[in-house]
């Protein structure tokens, strides 16, 4: 599971403007890893978390 979070992170990082229809499921699988009891699964959780929050202030509106 720690694998595919780690790919899942490293994905994330480099979708765009793309991972905004994604984000509930994004959500959802962050939450329940922090809910996890395995500290590694928290910590991936944590990376993939940090990696979205900085996909998706990378995103600019281009439609005014």
């Amino acid at each position: 599971m720690k694998w595919y979070l780690h790919l899942l992170a490293s994905v994330v990082k480099r979708t765009g403007p793309a991972l905004v229809s994604h984000v509930d499921k994004l959500r959802t699988v962050i939450t329940e890893c922090f809910a996890s009891n395995k500290k590694s699964l928290a910590k991936a959780a944590g990376k993939l978390l940090r990696n979205v929050l900085y996909t998706l202030s990378q995103y600019y509106p281009t439609d005014f």
